[in-house]
């Protein structure tokens, strides 16, 4: 850490401690555990923990955890911290040492180990690591050690017998331990100080030896390996190699040596080296190079703004802040990268500053106000302020709202100029304020002053605001009064605010009021004037800031719509830019305006400052929390020492910038993982890695919280994150500390999160959580494929079924066919047979007999051949069109041949095993024998020609004879027409005739696929 802090502390002593220290105070009203704080420790983390006399409280830099008996700790009295050098934390309690479990459930994050059953023994008041990885406890029963074996699942206590004697009762209680660099073990105890030597080696120090009081209540091993002790009776450092039975104290310090008191609680050394010392009465920082006269340590109380109970603790945190642990005042943070703050104590009159400028000779003065009739002009002397009340003119009083940085100017000549609602004051000088003998009114329109501004060239600008604004300038030479721009209307409804001067000595006009997307500053640029600003729906509003910075750029601060800047305000026409919140600033009210001497610009507002790096455009905020006086920041300069001063409602702050360190990475940590709204365990110190995670898919509802220790004053700590799977790119930077996922669809995922600091710095390592949201059952492989093999055996058991039916169908169709061919058939070419040898043995008398027995004959015939028609239709061995188209063929040919009409018949030859169904071959087939039989009976014709053929899977039947042909408009369809298309229908085809003097043509087309019902 820089050598900041004591600088600060110590100059502030020379020059009379008239300042008020930079501290922010921590109380039980912010989260403290109690106000009681008897130990401040920070881990390897960065996280500052509070033991205190209620529990024990963890910060982070926004907020307190705190832990008590119902969390699990054996008592609400706590003592101190210890992290080992293997990261684990151990708590010293009145009941009892804890071992503190970060990833334990509620309830179970402390387990408690006691040195014995005496209720004394289990009174731990400090605690030490040994070289072996033992625990030291200073007890109010003397000294023990927990020894931590390996190989042993619980460690073990033993109690070291340091012959301390036992008359009093704290003889034997131990404040303090220090395990120095050559391995000896140091115990501050009500009874002496004792060394206990890595030989075994035990020495007692007490009065006789040098230390000023017996009761040791404090030790400390420094940077440069010297050993200080606390006591009592005051401060002493030790000889660098003390003797048994010598004097071992080199050096006491007391009161007389600048201490606040001689009762020492706590010893600590700064990262820079300055030894602090806490006593019962306040802080005490050494000097180093101070002059012989004076004390050795400064000192600092309730009057430089310490609690007022005693100092107990002190430590730094990782951004260099001095955290001070009170006795009943809770913890105060000492930022030395802060504000120093004045109030009356200082000299300072006035419960409102206005404005803040440096006299022509250089001189700082602040103007502030009590209410609206009494006026103070206070000077600083670079100690203290002197206040002069300045006595305005009977019935004058001050203007009460908007920007008053310029409601006071002191013009080329030294005069000052005050403005008031009946006009302006004007004072000689600083010495002797009087008013002049009247208030300047004349060529002034009617109404309050808002401005006076004196200009380079001596001349005086003034304006006016009331029914009508107005403009008014002062002319050096005959030094009167003259309205300007009257004929200007805007003017006279928007009014002027504040005034400035860029460059080439233009005037820019900040506007009093102005409407939405309107001008909001003007420029007078010799005897026209101008008017720039609004675009972009700007709102309306006013101009509360006017600033022109070292490079020459005009800044302007208004009262909605951010700061506006004019990079070269001398140009034509000048361009501007913006920055508003979403630039990252804190508030789009800005209402004073300065810079450092790095060209930093420091904008305030309602509530702290911004400080804006014009090269980078990072911004860092200043509030009350880093010393700021509370309130708005209503005036803002920087003096010639380049010392910043901010005037606040709440009184006065002195910023001295200094060179920007380069900052670590921030380090950042998960905080909390809560899934579809139960808390799933983390550690509570945070994670960097949460990795393994599967939840079902109705758990895809996620908040996941993060952050990052935030310490340094002014320090605003950004966040992004991304989540992988499901976001490309980093989301913006943003202070929201969670973040929330709903209805995350199934799959793998990886959220990543990181800081920013103010400087643009992002954390070297994001944390990071690996998880996985299972789809539903139904998607999962385990279920497709599940479900893919009992569809598989489904299909293949009803294609089983399926082809076991078939064959089944097929053995019946073949057992009915044999039997139809075999019983039947031979049955009915039997009768046909005895029919035709009964009729030939008829008697010649009795001729009736023959006919009818001829009739039997050939009705046997037919039914036979019908009879193998029926059988060829079920036999399955002929569900081929071959077996069809053969059929047909010899058919057509057996019966056509009879009566000498000649046959041509054209079979598809490309499909040879085209399956074809017994009900669709039959369908087929009799329609073809109706065809035929009608061409016998009734065409007369001497050739027919059948062409068959298979299209696309259409099976197409052309029968064309050249016979005597019909009227098919005529024609009534007969049985046998009809049952043609009867059968073509059921078979999902189409059956058309077309007949004339030539011939008929009978066509046929059925799909080849069909399943006749």
């Amino acid at each position: 850490m820089s050598s900041r802090l004591p600088v600060l502390l110590l100059v502030a002593f020379t020059v009379g401690q008239a300042e008020k220290l930079p501290l922010k105070i921590y109380t039980a009203a912010d989260g403290l555990a109690h106000n009681s704080i008897n130990r401040i420790v920070r881990d390897s983390r960065g996280y500052l923990w509070f033991c205190t006399s209620e529990g024990l409280s963890r910060f982070d830099g926004y907020e307190f955890h705190s832990y008590g008996r119902r969390d699990g700790l054996p008592h609400r009295l706590v003592n101190d911290l210890l992290e080992t050098k293997d990261g684990e934390l151990w708590i010293a309690t009145a009941g009892g040492l804890c071992h503190y479990l970060p990833k334990g459930r509620e309830h179970q994050r402390f387990r408690v180990c006691r040195p014995g059953n005496d209720d004394r023994a289990a009174q731990i008041n400090t605690l030490k690591e040994g070289p072996n990885g033992q625990i030291w406890c200073g007890t109010d029963a003397g000294l023990f050690v927990l020894e931590r074996d390996p190989h042993r699942a619980e460690p073990h206590w033993r109690s070291v017998d340091l012959g301390m004697p036992a008359g009093g009762w704290g003889d034997q209680v131990i404040s303090s331990l220090l395990l120095d660099r050559a391995g000896s073990l140091w115990i501050g105890a009500g009874s002496g100080l004792y060394r206990l030597q890595p030989d075994g080696v035990l020495d007692r120090f007490a009065e006789e030896n040098g230390l000023p009081q017996t009761s040791v209540t404090a030790l400390f091993q420094d940077q440069d390996r010297r050993i200080w002790v606390g006591t009592y009776g005051g401060l002493s450092r030790l000889a660098s190699h003390p003797g048994a039975g010598a004097k071992v104290v080199e050096a006491t310090y007391g009161r007389r040596d600048g201490l606040s008191s001689d009762s020492v609680e706590v010893i600590y050394q700064l990262a820079d080296g300055t030894m602090c010392v806490g006593t019962r009465m306040g802080l005490s920082i050494m000097r180093t190079g101070g002059a012989k006269n004076q004390p050795i340590f400064a000192r600092y109380s309730a009057a430089e703004g310490l609690p007022a109970s005693g100092v107990e603790t002190l430590v730094e945190d990782t951004a260099g802040n001095l955290w001070i642990g009170t006795d009943g005042s809770g913890a105060a943070k000492l930022t030395w990268k802060a504000f120093l703050s004045f109030t009356a104590s200082d000299g300072l009159r006035g419960t409102s500053v206005d404005a803040i400028l440096e006299d022509s000779a250089g001189r700082l003065c602040v103007l502030a106000r009590e209410g609206t009739a009494e006026l103070f002009l206070n000077e600083f002397d670079g100690r203290r302020f002197q206040a002069r009340r300045l006595a305005l003119p009977p019935h004058s009083t001050l203007l009460d709202w908007g920007s008053r940085a310029q409601t006071i100017g002191q013009d080329r000549d030294g005069a000052w100029w005050i403005a008031t609602n009946e006009g302006v004051v004007r004072y000689e000088s600083l010495t002797g304020l009087g008013p002049a003998p009247n208030t300047h009114r004349e060529n002034l329109r009617q109404g309050p002053v808002v401005a006076v501004f004196p200009t380079a060239d001596g001349g005086l600008w003034v304006s006016t605001t009331g029914r009508s604004n107005g403009l008014t300038n002062r002319d050096a030479r005959n030094r009167a009064f003259h309205p300007s721009f009257e004929n200007l209307a805007w003017l006279r409804s928007s009014g002027v605010a504040l005034f400035a001067q860029d460059g080439a000595n233009n005037l820019w006009l900040g506007l009093l009021r102005f409407g939405r997307d309107q001008a909001e500053v003007a420029r007078l640029r010799g005897p026209t004037i101008e008017r720039f600003g609004g675009g972009d729906n700007a709102p309306s509003g006013g101009v509360r800031a006017l600033y022109r910075d070292r490079h020459g750029r005009l800044w302007v601060g208004t009262n909605q719509n951010g700061l506006m800047v004019f990079d070269h305000p001398e140009a034509d026409p000048p361009e501007f830019r913006r920055y508003t919140t979403l630039n990252g600033l804190s508030s789009d009210l800005i209402m004073a305006l300065t810079e450092d001497r790095a060209g930093r610009i420091y904008a305030g507002n309602g509530s702290g400052v911004d400080r804006l790096d014009v090269a980078t455009g990072e911004v860092k905020r200043y509030t009350s929390s880093d010393g700021l006086a509370p309130g708005e920041v209503r005036a803002a300069f920087h003096d010639r020492s380049g010392a910043l001063w901010f005037g606040t409602a709440g009184g006065l702050s002195r910023l001295s910038p200094a060179p920007t360190a380069q900052p670590a990475p921030p380090r950042i940590v998960v905080t909390l993982l809560r899934v579809g709204g139960v808390l799933q365990p983390t550690s509570e110190l945070g994670e960097t890695r949460i990795a393994g995670m599967e939840y079902a898919s109705n758990q895809n509802d996620l908040e996941i919280g993060y952050a990052s220790l935030a310490f340094a004053p002014g320090e605003t700590v950004r966040y992004q994150y991304r989540l992988e799977g499901a976001d490309s790119e980093w989301g913006l930077p943003s202070r929201q500390r969670s973040v929330h996922y709903a209805n995350l669809p199934p799959g793998s995922y990886r959220f990543l999160v990181r800081a920013l600091l103010s400087e643009g710095i992002a954390s070297a390592q994001p944390a990071s959580i690996l998880f996985v949201i299972l789809p539903p059952f139904w998607m999962r492989w385990w279920f497709q494929l599940l479900t893919v093999g009992t569809a598989a055996g489904m299909a293949f058991w009803l294609h089983r079924h399926q082809v076991k039916r078939l064959v089944e169908l097929e053995r019946v169709r073949t057992r009915i066919a044999t039997d139809l061919h075999d019983d039947i058939g031979s049955s009915l070419s039997q009768i046909a047979i005895l029919s035709e040898v009964a009729s030939r043995r008829v008697d010649p008398s009795s001729p009736g007999l023959v006919e009818p027995l001829a009739d039997i004959a050939g009705i046997s015939r037919e039914l036979v051949d019908s009879m193998s028609d029926i059988v060829w239709a079920i036999d399955p061995e002929r569900d081929h069109l071959d077996d069809l188209t053969h059929r047909m063929r010899r058919f057509a040919s057996d019966v056509l041949s009879q009566r000498n009409i000649r046959l041509t018949f054209h079979a598809p030859a490309a499909e040879p095993d085209l399956p074809m169904g017994a009900d669709l071959r039959r369908q087929i087939f009799l329609i073809f024998k109706e065809a035929v039989h009608n061409i016998l009976k009734h065409s007369g014709a001497s050739a027919v020609q059948i062409q068959f053929e298979v299209d696309h899977r259409w099976l197409t039947l052309d029968i064309v004879d050249d016979g005597r042909g019909f009227d098919t408009s005529q024609c009534r369809d007969g049985h046998g027409l009809g049952n043609m298309r009867a059968r073509a229908g059921e078979a999902g085809g189409t059956v058309n005739i077309r007949s004339g003097p030539g011939g008929t043509r009978v066509t046929l087309r059925i799909p080849a696929g069909a399943n006749p019902a």
